[in-house]
């Protein structure tokens, strides 16, 4: 950090779009922490129109004033700026990242963050978190979106006609002259926050108030009718919460439609792309009016995490590992226990399949996705951490203190370090720190007749649990073992073995560990099932296709492009090849079930 220097702690921005131009003109009023010193380092986006500041110099595609501070400690600069950078498409095989812009005004819609440059920011020394107070102006139909507290709205009429390159505040009509109108939008900071994100576009709203909370749907024309869908689902969801994390830390949550493919969560809102609102509505239309976990759920728990608890800088993101946890897969936990246990499969099982040893790389060094490893790495894996936590500690010990944490540092950076200290977690470091999972196997499994001399009655039985030679211990935990199916207690294992002991009746015909998978350890291959990505992500896999090359071939390539399948060479299906084959064909009434010989998906 640079001695001597102040720093942003809170932004007051007027701001007005012209989606038309794609300019921004805004005046922002920042207050500074003088703790530290009072010379300033202020990077000013695009052009310069006013300060109150001394020299400015060009800096990239902006101005830079490093220099001493007024006696107020405040500092007012006017500056406007062009922001379109095009959206890139994504045409990814699964979602991953949706699509990608650093920041657009435009006529289809407005999107912007700090990434797109369009506020002053401090130029030296590490991430701080402000408080952003932000009052907007944008030509109607469009409606502005940001974080905050519940907005203040109105209407503001300009003259019809009106232009300006430096003024930031429309001048209102006067009576009798033709008007264009503005859509007017003041919004307070409720927490310090490490970014402002806005965004815009001629929405139809709905709110609905719960539990306090002032909820609201900003839909395109197309989607608006299915907003009731929407909100009802959100009144499970904030009641979900309530109890387990406290009160949300925003008095509004808006779900907004994006016009471009996006999953965010912001601070109070979340940003869904058109074709996520259309496919989620339809799946929820088609499934009785239920809106599956990890859409609504995942954005809205990110208001504690990630957007009201921020993730250190310099350290990894676990903000998506304790989102997805208390999201994804709690909402599977409380439909069912089977539907929990599934869940924590799936995890291992994806992480088996997708994490490839060359590729793999510590929960810890986990920052953002941008391939399907990382979801394993990061969100997968890393929520599986907190599960053996909460295991460790027991539910309500866990819960209690998630809770009293997370309340106790709203508005401020939090580390894996941080949340290890508030669990009693120092143990599970190795799961941050290292690649890969335990592998846990059972070493030998022994019966004989107990002090009965019956092998009907008494039974002794003694079970021993390894880790393989060749690596470090992972950390000492409880194994639970079971026996023709029951529970039967735990091998506890220290250093790299354990050993159980103990009677049944009847001799036993199965033994099994962790049947409920809750712990993080490996999945052996022959526990994994056939599934389509067991074929696409195996060494040595074969895509082809039967007729319909014009469809099938562009796939194909995509596939073999993607996860290092080879092509068969004539594209044609060849029955007796048995290396793992993604076979693409069009399946017709006689042949729906019939797949061809060898280990295709």
């Amino acid at each position: 950090m640079a001695a001597g220097f102040a720093h942003i702690k809170s932004h007051r921005i007027t701001a007005r779009f012209d989606p038309v131009s794609h300019r921004v003109i805004a005046t922002d009023t920042l207050t500074f922490d003088v703790t530290e010193g009072r010379r300033v380092a202020v990077s000013i986006p695009g052009t310069l129109l006013s300060s109150m500041l001394g020299v400015v110099e060009r800096f990239g595609s902006g101005f830079v004033y490093v220099g001493p501070l007024p006696d107020d400690n405040r500092v007012e600069i006017t500056y406007a700026k062009s922001i379109f950078d095009a959206v890139e498409k994504k045409d990814d095989l699964s979602w991953v990242v949706g699509d990608s812009t650093k920041g657009l005004v435009s006529e289809k819609g407005i999107y912007l963050t700090g990434a797109s440059g369009w506020y002053p920011t401090d130029n030296v020394g590490e991430p701080r978190l402000a408080r952003f107070d932000v009052t907007t102006y944008v030509p109607e139909p469009f409606l502005v979106v940001t974080q905050g507290r519940v907005p203040e709205r109105s209407r503001l009429l300009a003259p019809k006609g009106w232009s300006s390159e430096k003024d930031v505040v429309p001048p209102t009509a006067k009576e009798g002259e033709e008007t264009t109108a503005y859509a007017v939008s003041s919004v307070v900071a409720q927490l310090p926050t490490d970014d402002l994100a806005l965004s815009a576009g001629p929405y139809k709203v709905s709110t609905r108030v719960i539990e306090g909370i002032d909820v609201s749907t900003y839909f395109l024309e197309g989607e608006a009718d299915a907003a009731p869908l929407w909100l009802d689902a959100m009144e499970e969801i904030v009641q979900r919460y309530e109890s387990r994390l406290g009160t949300y830390p925003f008095p509004k949550f808006d779900i907004v439609e994006n016009f471009f493919q996006t999953g965010y969560g912001m601070p109070s809102y979340t940003l869904l792309g058109d074709e996520v609102i259309r496919y989620v509505t339809a799946g929820a239309k088609g499934s009785g009016g239920k809106i599956p976990p990890g859409y609504l759920d995942h954005e809205y728990v990110h208001g504690w995490y990630g957007n009201g608890l921020f993730v250190d800088p310099k350290d990894g993101n676990w903000c998506e590992a304790l989102t997805s946890y208390f999201s994804n897969y709690l909402a599977k936990e409380l439909e069912s226990a089977d539907a929990g246990r599934e869940y924590r499969r799936g995890v291992l099982e994806k992480y088996a399949l997708r994490v490839k040893a060359a590729s793999d790389y510590p929960v810890r060094s986990f920052r953002t996705k941008t391939e399907d490893k990382d979801n394993d790495v990061g969100y997968g894996k890393g929520s599986m951490v907190f599960h053996v936590l909460r295991k460790k500690l027991g539910d309500a010990e866990f819960f209690s203190r998630v809770k009293r944490f997370t309340e106790s540092r709203l508005g401020t950076y939090v580390s894996w370090t941080d949340w290890l200290a508030a669990l009693d977690g120092e143990w599970a470091r190795p799961y941050l720190e290292r690649t890969g999972l335990p592998a846990v196997r059972i070493a030998s499994a022994t019966s004989w007749p107990g002090p009965k001399r019956s092998l009907n009655a008494d039974v002794r039985v003694e079970v021993v649990i390894d880790q393989p030679r060749g690596e470090a211990p992972w950390p000492s935990v409880a194994v639970p073992l079971s026996i023709d199916g029951e529970s039967v207690g735990f091998v506890d294992i220290v250093g790299k073995s354990g050993v159980w002991r103990g009677n049944v009746n009847g001799i036993p015909k199965s033994v099994e560990i962790d049947a409920a998978y809750d712990l993080l350890r490996q999945i052996t291959p022959g526990d994994l099932p056939a599934c389509l990505n067991r074929t696409i992500e195996a060494e040595k896999g074969v895509v082809r296709w039967t007729g319909a090359a014009a469809v099938f071939e562009p796939l194909a390539r995509r596939l073999a492009q993607d996860k290092g399948l080879e092509i068969a060479a004539s594209g044609a299906a060849e029955p007796s090849d048995t290396r793992p084959v993604v076979d693409l064909r069009v399946l017709g009434e006689t042949e729906r079930f019939a797949w061809p010989t060898g280990a295709t998906n």
